[in-house]
Protein backbone atom coordinates (compact mmCIF):
# COMPACT_ATOMS: atom_id res chain seq x y z
CA UNK A 1 0.00 0.00 0.00
CA UNK A 2 1.33 3.27 -1.14
CA UNK A 3 1.56 6.23 1.49
CA UNK A 4 -0.05 9.43 1.26
CA UNK A 5 1.66 12.16 -0.06
CA UNK A 6 1.95 16.04 -0.52
CA UNK A 7 -0.18 16.93 -3.88
CA UNK A 8 3.17 17.23 -5.59
CA UNK A 9 0.98 16.90 -9.02
CA UNK A 10 -1.31 19.44 -8.87
CA UNK A 11 1.49 22.29 -7.38
CA UNK A 12 4.78 20.59 -9.10
CA UNK A 13 5.94 23.59 -10.75
CA UNK A 14 4.80 26.07 -7.79
CA UNK A 15 8.44 24.17 -6.47
CA UNK A 16 10.20 26.10 -9.49
CA UNK A 17 8.09 28.71 -10.51
CA UNK A 18 5.36 30.01 -7.95
CA UNK A 19 2.08 31.36 -9.32
CA UNK A 20 2.75 29.51 -12.95
CA UNK A 21 1.57 26.03 -14.86
CA UNK A 22 2.79 23.85 -17.49
CA UNK A 23 1.53 23.07 -21.06
CA UNK A 24 2.61 19.89 -22.09
CA UNK A 25 1.08 17.63 -24.95
CA UNK A 26 -0.20 13.95 -24.69
CA UNK A 27 1.30 10.90 -25.16
CA UNK A 28 0.88 8.16 -27.21
CA UNK A 29 2.19 3.90 -26.99
CA UNK A 30 5.27 2.23 -27.11
CA UNK A 31 7.04 -0.68 -27.05
CA UNK A 32 7.48 -2.63 -24.42
CA UNK A 33 10.18 -2.14 -21.77
CA UNK A 34 12.90 -4.66 -20.08
CA UNK A 35 13.08 -5.04 -16.67
CA UNK A 36 16.10 -3.24 -15.10
CA UNK A 37 18.25 -4.91 -13.13
CA UNK A 38 18.24 -5.23 -9.32
CA UNK A 39 20.21 -2.48 -7.32
CA UNK A 40 23.76 -4.00 -6.58
CA UNK A 41 26.75 -3.17 -3.96
CA UNK A 42 29.13 -1.98 -7.05
CA UNK A 43 30.03 2.01 -7.03
CA UNK A 44 27.87 4.48 -9.18
CA UNK A 45 29.68 7.65 -10.65
CA UNK A 46 30.10 10.06 -8.77
CA UNK A 47 28.74 13.63 -9.03
CA UNK A 48 28.70 15.19 -6.15
CA UNK A 49 25.08 16.62 -6.97
CA UNK A 50 22.61 15.75 -4.49
CA UNK A 51 18.53 16.67 -4.23
CA UNK A 52 18.08 16.92 -0.16
CA UNK A 53 14.72 16.11 1.74
CA UNK A 54 12.03 18.63 1.82
CA UNK A 55 11.03 17.71 5.26
CA UNK A 56 12.88 15.80 7.58
CA UNK A 57 9.92 13.30 8.51
CA UNK A 58 11.11 11.72 5.36
CA UNK A 59 14.67 11.28 5.10
CA UNK A 60 15.48 10.24 1.51
CA UNK A 61 18.09 11.77 -0.89
CA UNK A 62 18.67 12.14 -4.55
CA UNK A 63 22.25 11.27 -4.80
CA UNK A 64 24.86 11.80 -7.59
CA UNK A 65 22.63 13.23 -10.22
CA UNK A 66 23.06 13.55 -13.59
CA UNK A 67 21.49 13.94 -17.23
CA UNK A 68 23.53 12.87 -19.96
CA UNK A 69 22.11 13.10 -23.47
CA UNK A 70 21.47 9.67 -25.20
CA UNK A 71 21.54 9.93 -29.23
CA UNK A 72 19.81 13.15 -30.21
CA UNK A 73 16.43 13.00 -28.85
CA UNK A 74 16.92 11.62 -25.53
CA UNK A 75 17.96 12.87 -22.01
CA UNK A 76 18.65 10.05 -19.72
CA UNK A 77 17.74 11.58 -15.69
CA UNK A 78 19.83 8.83 -13.40
CA UNK A 79 20.35 8.90 -9.72
CA UNK A 80 20.86 7.12 -6.25
CA UNK A 81 18.14 6.59 -4.40
CA UNK A 82 19.20 6.98 -1.05
CA UNK A 83 17.39 5.57 1.94
CA UNK A 84 18.20 7.15 5.33
CA UNK A 85 15.12 6.21 7.14
CA UNK A 86 15.16 3.71 9.83
CA UNK A 87 12.39 1.40 7.66
CA UNK A 88 12.84 -0.04 4.00
CA UNK A 89 11.30 2.48 1.14
CA UNK A 90 11.29 2.05 -2.18
CA UNK A 91 11.41 5.01 -4.97
CA UNK A 92 7.77 4.67 -5.96
CA UNK A 93 6.36 5.89 -2.01
CA UNK A 94 7.76 9.19 -3.80
CA UNK A 95 5.57 8.73 -7.18
CA UNK A 96 9.05 7.57 -8.48
CA UNK A 97 6.88 5.47 -10.99
CA UNK A 98 5.51 4.50 -14.67
CA UNK A 99 2.07 5.71 -13.98
CA UNK A 100 2.47 8.96 -11.97
CA UNK A 101 5.10 10.24 -13.83
CA UNK A 102 5.66 13.11 -11.60
CA UNK A 103 9.42 13.82 -12.16
CA UNK A 104 9.69 17.14 -14.27
CA UNK A 105 13.20 18.67 -15.72
CA UNK A 106 12.83 22.64 -16.00
CA UNK A 107 14.61 24.86 -18.41
CA UNK A 108 14.30 28.04 -16.25
CA UNK A 109 15.72 30.33 -19.01
CA UNK A 110 13.71 29.16 -21.85
CA UNK A 111 10.72 28.23 -19.80
CA UNK A 112 10.41 24.94 -21.20
CA UNK A 113 9.71 21.62 -19.05
CA UNK A 114 10.31 18.18 -19.60
CA UNK A 115 8.58 15.28 -18.69
CA UNK A 116 9.16 11.51 -19.08
CA UNK A 117 8.90 9.71 -22.35
CA UNK A 118 6.35 6.96 -23.14
CA UNK A 119 7.19 3.49 -23.24
CA UNK A 120 4.00 1.01 -22.81
CA UNK A 121 0.36 2.52 -22.87
CA UNK A 122 0.48 5.27 -20.00
CA UNK A 123 3.74 4.28 -18.57
CA UNK A 124 6.96 6.66 -18.30
CA UNK A 125 10.65 5.40 -19.17
CA UNK A 126 11.61 4.43 -16.14
CA UNK A 127 13.69 1.97 -14.61
CA UNK A 128 11.01 -1.23 -13.13
CA UNK A 129 13.46 -1.41 -9.69
CA UNK A 130 11.00 1.62 -8.41
CA UNK A 131 9.08 -0.61 -6.65
CA UNK A 132 12.13 -2.65 -4.67
CA UNK A 133 12.51 -1.97 -1.02
CA UNK A 134 15.90 -0.13 -0.28
CA UNK A 135 16.47 -0.75 3.11
CA UNK A 136 17.87 1.43 5.81
CA UNK A 137 20.94 3.13 4.54
CA UNK A 138 20.86 1.73 1.28
CA UNK A 139 20.13 2.48 -2.61
CA UNK A 140 19.34 1.86 -5.61
CA UNK A 141 20.22 3.54 -9.12
CA UNK A 142 17.13 5.17 -10.87
CA UNK A 143 16.82 5.76 -14.47
CA UNK A 144 14.59 7.65 -16.37
CA UNK A 145 14.26 9.06 -19.75
CA UNK A 146 13.02 12.23 -21.08
CA UNK A 147 12.78 14.28 -24.39
CA UNK A 148 16.56 16.00 -25.34
CA UNK A 149 16.56 19.73 -24.65
CA UNK A 150 18.45 22.02 -27.30
CA UNK A 151 22.02 21.32 -27.51
CA UNK A 152 22.71 25.36 -26.37
CA UNK A 153 21.08 23.95 -22.57
CA UNK A 154 23.83 23.27 -20.44
CA UNK A 155 21.55 23.16 -17.28
CA UNK A 156 18.22 21.60 -16.13
CA UNK A 157 16.45 22.34 -13.08
CA UNK A 158 15.63 18.35 -11.55
CA UNK A 159 11.99 18.22 -9.31
CA UNK A 160 11.31 15.38 -7.99
CA UNK A 161 8.50 14.49 -5.11
CA UNK A 162 9.82 15.28 -1.72
CA UNK A 163 13.25 16.27 -2.61
CA UNK A 164 14.37 20.08 -2.69
CA UNK A 165 14.78 21.29 -6.69
CA UNK A 166 18.13 20.75 -7.63
CA UNK A 167 20.64 22.40 -11.01
CA UNK A 168 21.87 19.47 -12.94
CA UNK A 169 24.51 20.23 -15.66
CA UNK A 170 23.50 18.22 -19.56
CA UNK A 171 26.38 15.84 -20.29
CA UNK A 172 26.95 15.26 -23.55
CA UNK A 173 26.51 11.31 -24.99
CA UNK A 174 28.53 8.54 -24.11
CA UNK A 175 29.43 9.97 -20.96
CA UNK A 176 31.05 7.91 -18.14
CA UNK A 177 28.81 8.75 -15.42
CA UNK A 178 26.03 7.21 -16.89
CA UNK A 179 24.96 3.35 -16.04
CA UNK A 180 23.29 0.84 -18.59
CA UNK A 181 20.55 0.30 -17.84
CA UNK A 182 17.61 -1.96 -19.97
CA UNK A 183 15.64 1.55 -20.14
CA UNK A 184 17.79 3.22 -22.19
CA UNK A 185 17.71 1.08 -24.89
CA UNK A 186 13.60 0.95 -25.25
CA UNK A 187 11.71 2.84 -28.22
CA UNK A 188 9.25 5.53 -26.90
CA UNK A 189 5.64 6.85 -29.21
CA UNK A 190 3.88 9.52 -29.20
CA UNK A 191 4.37 13.33 -28.96
CA UNK A 192 7.39 13.98 -26.55
CA UNK A 193 5.94 15.38 -23.05
CA UNK A 194 7.16 19.31 -23.62
CA UNK A 195 5.68 22.37 -22.03
CA UNK A 196 5.72 25.62 -21.68
CA UNK A 197 5.96 27.40 -18.20
CA UNK A 198 3.20 29.83 -18.34
CA UNK A 199 3.05 32.89 -16.01
CA UNK A 200 -0.39 34.88 -15.77
CA UNK A 201 -0.31 38.58 -16.04
CA UNK A 202 -2.76 40.84 -13.93
CA UNK A 203 -4.12 44.46 -14.63
CA UNK A 204 -6.86 45.98 -16.72
CA UNK A 205 -7.76 44.46 -19.58
CA UNK A 206 -8.32 47.66 -22.12
CA UNK A 207 -5.79 48.83 -24.36
CA UNK A 208 -5.75 52.78 -22.52
CA UNK A 209 -4.87 51.59 -18.94
CA UNK A 210 -1.57 50.66 -17.42
CA UNK A 211 -1.22 46.75 -17.26
CA UNK A 212 0.48 45.45 -14.24
CA UNK A 213 2.22 42.19 -14.86
CA UNK A 214 3.37 39.83 -11.63
CA UNK A 215 5.58 37.21 -12.30
CA UNK A 216 6.73 35.29 -9.45
CA UNK A 217 10.29 33.47 -9.17
CA UNK A 218 10.41 31.25 -6.20
CA UNK A 219 13.27 31.49 -3.53
CA UNK A 220 14.16 27.17 -4.22
CA UNK A 221 15.19 27.91 -7.57
CA UNK A 222 16.90 31.74 -7.40
CA UNK A 223 18.84 30.73 -4.53
CA UNK A 224 20.90 27.72 -3.79
CA UNK A 225 19.79 26.10 -0.41
CA UNK A 226 21.28 27.77 2.77
CA UNK A 227 22.64 30.75 0.58
CA UNK A 228 21.70 34.72 -0.36
CA UNK A 229 23.51 34.22 -3.48
CA UNK A 230 21.70 34.25 -6.83
CA UNK A 231 22.08 31.17 -8.87
CA UNK A 232 24.10 31.81 -12.29
CA UNK A 233 20.41 30.59 -13.81
CA UNK A 234 18.01 33.22 -11.57
CA UNK A 235 20.68 35.81 -12.87
CA UNK A 236 19.36 34.48 -16.60
CA UNK A 237 15.64 34.64 -15.26
CA UNK A 238 15.81 37.72 -14.60
CA UNK A 239 17.24 39.27 -17.47
CA UNK A 240 15.00 37.32 -19.66
CA UNK A 241 11.96 38.71 -17.08
CA UNK A 242 12.98 42.06 -17.95
CA UNK A 243 13.41 41.55 -21.85
CA UNK A 244 9.84 40.52 -21.63
CA UNK A 245 8.41 42.89 -19.45
CA UNK A 246 9.89 45.82 -21.12
CA UNK A 247 7.51 48.04 -22.88
CA UNK A 248 6.51 48.27 -26.74
CA UNK A 249 6.14 50.93 -28.77
CA UNK A 250 7.48 54.15 -29.78
CA UNK A 251 10.89 55.46 -27.78
CA UNK A 252 9.29 58.78 -25.60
Amino acid sequence: MRTARSPFIVALLAVALAGCSSASTATGTSAPVSAAPTPSAEASPVTGITAGPRSSALQVQARDLRLVRVGTDELALQFEFANNTDRPISPDTLGIDQIERIMVLVDLPRGTTYEMLTAQGLDGRLSENNGDDVPPGGAATVTAVFPAPPEETTELAVLIDGMLPAQVPVQPAGSPTLVDDPVLQASSEGEPRVGTVLCPAVGPADAGGTKKTVIRLPADVLFAFGSAELTPAAKQAIAAVDDESAPVGPAP
